[in-house]
């Protein structure tokens, strides 16, 4: 509250003080008590538009800057947005190209065998044989 606002306040409450304490009859008390709350009243109305008055300024002056950080988090977003999308795209061409390349080699792989079953057997030459022919010379 700032000093004005305590002065009234104090002057409001002097008056209420004087009002009582001073020698008036009862009627006359009455009326400057219900002139008191007339005059409290409306200087509560006046403080309280102050305030809200205050209050609007200050959430106008506040929104452009909100607004800025909106528009820039929104574009931030959307930036990681993008990132994810391309980054999620080249995972799933990565793993096409490597189901395609388990294909291929599972395929080849089924070839050598059936070539390997139809191939005639080749006896290998023993050992032992090809020792002993260079000692008999």
């Amino acid at each position: 509250m700032n000093k004005g606002g305590v002065f009234v306040i104090g002057a409001l409450l002097g008056a209420a003080a004087g009002l009582f304490l001073a020698p008036k009859s009862g009627e006359e008390n009455r009326e400057d008590a219900k002139e008191f709350a007339r005059g409290c009243l409306g200087q509560s109305q006046e403080y309280y538009q102050q305030g809200v008055q205050h209050f609007q300024s200050s959430v106008s002056s506040i929104r452009p800057t909100v607004d800025q950080s909106n528009d820039q988090l929104q574009a931030k977003i959307d930036a990681a947005r993008k990132i994810i999308a391309e980054q999620v795209a080249k995972n799933a061409a990565a793993s096409k190209a490597a189901a395609d390349a388990n294909e291929t080699i599972d395929a080849e792989a089924e070839q050598a065998e059936q070539v390997a079953e139809e191939a005639e057997p080749v006896e290998a030459a023993e050992p032992e044989a090809e020792a002993e022919a260079p000692a008999e010379e």
